[in-house]
């Protein structure tokens, strides 16, 4: 049996909890790892307490991650066979591609080593990065050879 009174120790060294908490665990014939039928409650309190907390800092977390400042920021892209990359962007929740032709365009995001996105001359998508774990950072965009086309990037973030 691990020594109970040295785990519970290491959950209040953690820092998960709010306040510093006395252990009021007393040791029975001098082993540690017996504990008196009154500290039961205190330890499940402790537990419950910590997993409260972790709760707390994941939902703040995902709050934090879908926050939303109401800004755009437009890129015109004239995209060709090399495939090129955006200028770093600001962690874009979402955004409104229009491909203006007059041929297909390749869309990738943030490290270009994902599936590329096939737009169509004259399709729109849009891409919504909500509840990824990572924001579009930057984009990368390219054509089949010898061919070019207009792109128009709305980004919100």
């Amino acid at each position: 049996m691990a020594d109970i009174s040295g785990e519970v120790q290491k959950i209040i060294d953690s820092g998960d909890l709010p306040t510093k908490i006395e252990l009021p665990a007393r040791t029975i014939e001098g082993n540690p790892n017996i504990l008196e039928p009154g500290d039961l409650p205190f330890i499940i309190q402790l537990a419950a307490l910590g997993q409260a907390v972790r709760t707390r800092k994941a939902t703040e977390e995902l709050l934090r991650r879908r926050a939303f400042k109401g800004e755009i920021e437009t890129l015109d892209l004239t995209a060709s066979n090399l495939k090129q990359k955006t200028q770093e962007l600001p962690s874009l929740i979402s955004v409104f591609i229009t491909n203006y032709g007059p041929n297909t365009v390749y869309i990738t995001f943030n490290s270009g080593l994902n599936k590329p996105l096939q737009i169509l001359s004259g399709e729109s998508r849009t891409i919504n990065y909500s509840d990824a774990d990572t924001r579009i950072g930057s984009i990368y965009y390219w054509c089949d050879a010898g061919l070019t086309a207009s792109v128009r990037v709305e980004g919100y973030y």
